[in-house]
C-alpha cells in the first residue's frame, strides 16, 4: 500500500487560484508529488506520470472535463478521479459518476472539506 507522499496527485483546472488552493490543501493533507495543469490536453498529454488521483474540473479549455475523464478512464480505470466543478447541476454529477468518477465536489465554501473527506477513503 502506498502512503500519501508516494501517490502522484495531477490537480487540472483553468482556475490558478484553484489549482493553488487546491494543491497547498493536499499538501497539508500529507500529498507530495503534485502535478498543476491548466487543462484537460496538458493533462491527457502527462498521463506516462502515472497520476493514483487527480481532481478535475468540469469548464475549461478545448475539451471539458468529462471527456478528459473519459479518456482517463479508458486507458486508465483503476485511477481515482474527483470532479470539481462550480456547477452545482445534478445531471453532470451523475454523469460523472456514471463514467468512473469517485466523487462530484461543487466548488463553495465546502469544497476543501470535501477534498477531505474523499481523500481519506483512497486505500492503495
Amino acid at each position: 500500500m502506498k502512503s500519501r507522499n508516494q501517490l502522484n496527485v495531477f490537480i487540472v483546472d483553468d482556475s490558478l487560484f484553484c489549482r493553488h488552493l487546491y494543491k497547498q490543501h493536499l499538501i497539508n493533507l500529507g500529498f507530495t508529488n503534485i502535478y498543476l495543469f491548466e487543462d484537460g490536453e496538458s493533462c491527457l498529454l502527462n498521463m506516462n506520470l502515472s497520476p493514483d488521483l487527480i481532481l478535475l474540473d468540469y469548464d475549461m479549455g478545448e475539451i471539458n472535463g468529462m471527456d478528459v475523464l473519459q479518456k482517463i478512464k479508458s486507458s486508465n480505470p483503476t485511477t481515482h478521479l474527483m470532479m470539481i466543478s462550480a456547477r452545482n447541476d445534478n445531471n453532470i454529477a451523475n454523469d460523472a459518476i456514471r463514467n468512473g468518477a469517485m466523487c462530484y465536489i461543487t466548488k463553495n465554501e465546502n469544497d476543501l472539506e470535501m477534498i477531505s473527506i474523499e481523500t481519506s477513503k483512497i486505500a492503495l
